[in-house]
């Protein structure tokens, strides 16, 4: 089996990269799709830039893990929306729902619950998904947020096998990172 906590993230993006598409070779478009909900904002460029190279990760695991096609717009959208500006924030917010509508599984990663993480679990509620959290330290307040929207939180499962999944964008990318130039 693949050892993520060894892994150099960068190899593993690639690795991720050719896997899936790989498999939508063999397999089309039958493999379940999940959307990451993780997130993306940071106090430095620095952090959002590891947070994006996490989100990365956290596809590349729940495909190779999990057998699941992954989605998160954060991955990428950052690099051509500021997500500083609200115009743009709104429109990177909105194609994330629309990605979120067409998955069937809401992946909750990382440690914390952002703004934005929030809607995603609100919108992810209501539509009806399958939401898997994979830290127990932020399962209340994602069940909380499910019952906010005046649902019952049947749909929320705790999947703690898959700690990967659970940890901070610091626990998975190394320090040492310098900036934009090395997140691809």
């Amino acid at each position: 089996m693949f050892d993520f906590k060894l892994t150099n993230h960068k190899m593993l993006e690639s690795y991720w990269a050719q896997l899936m598409m790989y498999n939508m070779m063999l397999t089309g478009d039958k493999t379940p799709t999940a959307y990451v909900c993780s997130p993306l904002r940071a106090d430095t460029q620095h952090g959002v830039e590891m947070n994006m190279s996490a989100v990365r990760a956290y596809m590349c695991y729940a495909f190779v893990q999990l057998g699941i096609n992954a989605q998160a717009p954060h991955a990428f959208l950052p690099y051509f929306l500021d997500d500083n500006n609200p115009t743009e924030r709104q429109l990177a917010l909105d194609v994330g729902l629309a990605m979120l509508r067409k998955c069937s599984i809401l992946l909750v990663c990382g440690n914390r619950i952002s703004m934005g993480m929030r809607g995603e679990i609100r919108e992810a509620a209501k539509l009806g998904k399958e939401i898997r959290v994979y830290s127990r330290d932020i399962l209340d307040e994602v069940i909380a947020i499910v019952k906010e929207s005046g649902l019952t939180h049947g749909s929320v499962t705790i999947e703690e096998e898959h700690s990967y999944l659970a940890l901070p964008a610091e626990a998975i990318i190394p320090t040492d990172r310098k900036g934009a130039d090395d997140v691809m």
